[in-house]
């Protein structure tokens, strides 16, 4: 009887054991989860605020430019050939500019 009682209880520190191991693994793990879930969302979020942020630069960007567009055309469209040469630009026929390659390293350029 006494042999029993020691194989019990030699079997019960064993199970005791395996189950504090087990339960600090389960507590490791949940924390590891829980981190590595909480660093996401708080990527997630600041991922949104970003493409907000994004969204309005391009929003107003996209405003800027469809006003010069809107004054380019109107410029373009009140400018006829008196009017440019009240402003002082003329025709420059005399020369005729070709674009050249210079060899070596690749440049372009006008050549005179």
């Amino acid at each position: 009887m006494q042999n029993f009682y020691l194989k019990f209880n030699n079997f019960s520190s064993r199970f005791d054991l395996i189950q504090r191991v087990l339960l600090a693994f389960v507590i490791f793990y949940s924390v590891v989860v829980g981190v590595v879930y909480i660093y996401q969302l708080k990527r997630l979020i600041l991922n949104v605020l970003v493409k907000e942020r994004a969204d309005l630069t391009v929003s107003s960007l996209s405003s800027d430019v469809s006003k010069l567009e809107s004054e380019y055309i109107k410029i373009k469209n009140g400018l006829d050939v008196s009017r440019a040469e009240a402003l002082g630009l003329s025709e420059d026929l005399k020369r005729t500019y070709f674009a050249n390659v210079v060899s070596g390293p690749t440049t372009v350029g006008l050549s005179k």
